[in-house]
């Protein structure tokens, strides 16, 4: 398995001292098992995880629950077709998490021995830019149903634009922006890709943005009637799945879709855990009841898991090929991935993947009151009930898997990372963002690069 490893390690920017020093790792920090998986992602993008603990590690590069001990994890991610590997993300997190096990006892002499460790494979890392050199916002012009518009016929500012998007090419923040595309009505009128220019061609998991295409379905099946109604309890979809759990069976349709279930998923890694399961309705219905249904809000997966199933349990197949037929289709797009949980339910909260034009297409048929080009995809009356505030906090609000910023009259699909689908209806103004899968840039519940942003591209849109 070290052997196997250490192979594996000559296409990545990693000294020979530095590869030598993460098997020693593994000889000093793990007496059962040493992990190690490459996971190739939509996009021609990988993911290489190591977790080197005391505990046995399941197939896949994140530790369930049942699966806690102390552990070191390395993960290098390329956007590279070829062999030449970028190290985007390197990250040591060495921790012992909330459930220790007797048997792992962690002494001080492997604390120092870790801390010299790390110096030295951070001293092995090599300097290189992550990003291509600036070269502008120009649309490029594709057969996908998007018009290319100029920012002079669109009132837009191109000095405050320009400095809009040099600002995702800075090399000391947001290093994992892959795209950028700004859309003024109804029109591309700027775009980047900061990393890769054939990312404009490239799929990439949309994370939790992936929440609000499910809520948009669930709008269109209840439009064409295949669901009764928002307030149609999910016990008279799939009552099977209630017979264990009778306190839950009042949960409706615009409970799961508003995250006011009064469930709080079974803990704060219930999203990884629904991976894992073979029964993913069951394990979303034994999350802890503790809120008030109908009143409470409290943001999890098992929720949109929820309304997955009772699309598909009415279509009779899984809410992919519904969203195949009436969302996809309909939209002109034809290269995406949606994966499902191990018992076929597709994923409602996340893993849809979409190239970054594609992703866009959802907001501009919002922005349209659910027309693309000439075809009515969804009815006006459905586009403003999934994006108005259903419940609301100091600050913002929640629509159907809709964030909303009710000051600055905008609302957004947002995924982990910052894959973000950001609507501005009163500038008939649209920003599509996507970022590589490790990057971070949420902050007490707000997006501050597109907050950032946000600012410039809103002065540059002129009235």
């Amino acid at each position: 398995m070290l052997l196997s490893v250490f192979l594996n390690f000559h296409r990545f920017k990693v000294s020979l001292p530095g590869k030598i020093t993460i098997l020693v790792y593994g000889l000093l920090f793990s007496s059962q098992s040493l992990y190690c998986q490459e996971m190739k992602l939509p996009g021609n993008s990988h993911i290489i995880g190591f977790n080197i603990g005391s505990n046995q590690v399941k197939e896949n590069i994140l530790i369930p629950k049942a699966h806690r001990g102390s552990a070191i994890s390395v993960s290098y991610v390329s956007e590279k077709e070829s062999n030449n590997f970028h190290l985007l993300n390197f990250n040591f997190s060495y921790s012992r998490l909330k459930t220790k096990l007797e048997t792992d006892k962690v002494t001080w002499i492997r604390s120092a021995l870790f801390i010299a460790l790390s110096a030295a494979v951070i001293s092995c890392l090599k300097d290189e830019p992550f990003k291509l050199p600036y070269s502008g916002f120009q649309p490029v012009e594709k057969d996908d149903g998007w018009e290319i518009s100029t920012l002079s016929t669109e009132n837009i500012d191109s000095v405050k634009l320009d400095r809009a998007f040099r600002y995702i090419y800075r090399e000391d923040e947001y290093y994992l922006v892959r795209s950028m595309i700004i859309i003024r009505n109804g029109k591309i009128v700027a775009e980047a890709y900061p990393h890769d220019p054939g990312g404009i061609n490239q799929i990439q998991n949309i994370k939790s943005a992936t929440k609000s295409f499910t809520g948009i379905l669930c709008c269109i099946a209840l439009q064409t009637g295949l669901l009764d109604s928002v307030n149609q309890k999910l016990s008279d979809i799939y009552p099977e799945c209630f017979i264990n759990h009778p306190d839950k069976k009042d949960i409706t349709l615009d409970n799961a879709l508003t995250m006011r279930t009064g469930c709080s998923g079974q803990d704060e890694n219930s999203g990884y855990e629904l991976f894992f399961t073979d029964n993913s309705i069951e394990y979303a219905l034994l999350s802890p009841w503790l809120y008030m249904r109908g009143i409470s809000f409290y943001y999890t997966d098992a929720n949109p898991q929820l309304v997955s199933y009772a699309i598909q349990k009415r279509y009779g197949k899984p809410m992919s090929e519904f969203a195949r037929e009436y969302l996809f289709e309909p939209l002109g797009i034809s290269d995406w991935y949606w994966q499902a949980a191990k018992d076929g339910v597709t994923f409602g909260s996340s893993n849809l993947s979409l190239k970054p034009r594609d992703m866009a297409k959802l907001g501009q048929m919002l922005l349209q009151h659910g027309k693309w080009q000439a075809k009515q995809v969804l009815d006006s009356s459905w586009v403003h009930e999934a994006t108005r505030p259903h419940y609301t906090s100091p600050g913002w609000a929640y629509g159907y898997y809709f964030w909303i910023y009710t000051a600055e009259n905008l609302y957004f699909a947002a995924g982990h990372g910052g894959q973000i689908i950001m609507v501005v209806p009163e500038k008939t103004w649209l920003q599509s963002l996507q970022h590589g899968p490790m990057s971070r840039i949420m902050k007490d519940g707000r997006i501050t690069l597109s907050i950032t942003s946000i600012n410039w591209l809103l002065k540059a849109v002129i009235e």
